[in-house]
């Protein structure tokens, strides 16, 4: 029961599974200026990631989508990832007010 309990609870990944991904972020894309955000936590068995990484602001969107694209691809390869999520930013300001509360578009 306390197996069950634990699986199903979310814990946060070990810093040395962090520092791997975060490997993996950084070496994708030449384009990548900078890493925001690397998180990764379990809901049973395996990760879901989050990352959130810079790309240069003049880059045509189709370009910083594939690079978004490819590397959710190459994080879910990962045989303890079982979905990844890819943020894409433009600039290198904190982004922490974007999140405060939901705009409609």
């Amino acid at each position: 029961m306390v197996e069950s309990a634990n699986s199903l609870s979310s814990r946060s990944a070990p810093p040395e599974f962090l520092t791997k991904l975060t490997y993996l972020v950084w070496n994708h894309h030449k384009a990548v200026r900078k890493i925001e955000t690397v998180r990764a936590y379990t809901l049973g068995e395996y990760y879901f990631a989050e990352v959130d990484i810079v790309l240069p602001k003049d880059m045509l969107l189709h370009k910083a989508h594939d690079i978004g694209e490819s590397l959710q691809d190459k994080l879910e390869t990962l045989p303890e990832i079982e979905r990844a999520f890819v943020h894409l930013d433009y600039d290198e300001y904190d982004q922490t007010i974007e999140h405060e509360g939901h705009q409609e578009y």
